[in-house]
């Protein structure tokens, strides 16, 4: 995108598409087609996990049919953001939860990939940094340092 009111070239967006209450977030997926109608190059989205609210396959997919009606475009990343909030105590049952989601990762379009989004600590903390079941999927990781 050029010729902004700031001067700046932007060729990066990253949406919000689904909160971590729950929920589609729909200001994110607005903010999604705006910055696709805006012409910017590259346009992912995120997704915040609600582990209390469970069925990790339907927070997936009701994030995806969200995006996709607001006019996704190919070669999107979608990431799982993996942070400290409200996930269980017991480790066993988050890396549960986050591989269910990561297998939804091969029912998404051709051209979209799914990734990870986490920092070390929140990684240990969460499923421990010995757990590695989405690189053995060849998931993308955006590391938080």
């Amino acid at each position: 995108m050029k010729d902004n009111e700031w001067g700046y070239d932007f060729d990066f967006f990253i949406a919000r598409i689904y909160k971590s209450n729950g929920k589609v977030d729909p200001v994110g997926i607005q903010n999604y087609r705006n910055a696709v109608e805006a012409g910017i190059n590259t346009v992912h989205a995120y997704i915040s996990p609600d582990f209390k609210k469970g069925d990790p396959h339907q927070q997936i997919w009701d994030a995806m049919d969200a995006i996709e009606k607001a006019g996704m475009v190919p070669n999107t990343n979608i990431w799982l953001d993996i942070e400290e909030y409200d996930w269980s105590d017991n480790q066993d049952d988050n890396r549960e939860f986050i591989a269910a989601m990561v297998d939804c990762g091969s029912d998404l379009p051709p051209d979209v990939r799914m990734g990870i989004y986490t920092s070390y600590k929140n990684w240990d903390d969460i499923v421990g940094v010995d757990w590695t079941y989405p690189a053995y999927h060849r998931m993308l990781l955006w590391y938080a340092h």
